[in-house]
């Protein structure tokens, strides 16, 4: 009997082990979270820009590359199983689990794809397990997100020169109340002037 379970126990670990290697997945770890139309917009952005949907056999939904039409990843439900694990893929993914209201995921597959999608997760805020970070993984998430940080400062720049507004000292003012407020400054100053020279004549 004691022999038959450590068979048993033998034979988990290898599926386990074989598991990781062969089936790169995300899944559903319980728990979800409801997600707005508007904040589902946000998730999708990655995923809309490079990746079509399409129904699949079962149900399911296919995500595949818009240039190629390779697909990329599966959405199944509780489970999304990956055929692409580049770090664009892991990230869409990533988007997709976040659309769904997954606050928590477990991933399963090869160590590099595990440790891209604990990085990933890690810059969307979500809790991931199946992976045992690295201090150099924690320095390498850091990074990202510094690098994130100055992305996200730079779009909000962009943002506001595209509404007509420029940032002085640390204060969003609109380019068109600027201009009025410096020629209302000039017209003071040339009263001013104007003041002192009739001063100077009298």
């Amino acid at each position: 009997e004691r022999e038959r379970e450590q068979a048993r126990v033998y034979d988990l670990q290898k599926e386990r082990e074989l598991r990781k290697e062969r089936a790169p997945e995300l899944s559903f770890a319980g728990r979800r979270r409801h997600v707005s139309d508007d904040e589902r917009r946000r998730y999708q952005r990655t995923l809309d820009l490079v990746l079509d949907r399409n129904e699949g056999p079962g149900g399911h939904t296919e995500y595949r590359w818009k240039k190629s039409g390779e697909l990329a990843f599966v959405d199944r439900g509780d489970f999304i199983t990956f055929e692409s694990i580049t770090p664009t893929a892991v990230r869409a993914g990533l988007q997709l689990a976040k659309e769904k209201g997954w606050e928590a995921v477990r991933v399963t597959g090869s160590i590099q794809f595990r440790r891209e999608n604990w990085l990933q997760a890690g810059l969307m805020g979500i809790e991931l397990s199946g992976y045992e970070e690295t201090e150099s993984d924690r320095q390498r998430l850091i990074e990202l997100k510094r690098e994130q940080e100055l992305r996200r400062e730079e779009y909000r720049r962009r943002d506001a020169r595209s509404q007509n507004i420029e940032p002085r000292d640390g204060l969003m003012i609109k380019a068109s109340e600027l201009r009025r407020a410096l020629e209302e400054e000039a017209k003071k100053l040339e009263l001013e002037i104007a003041g002192i020279q009739k001063e100077r004549r009298a």
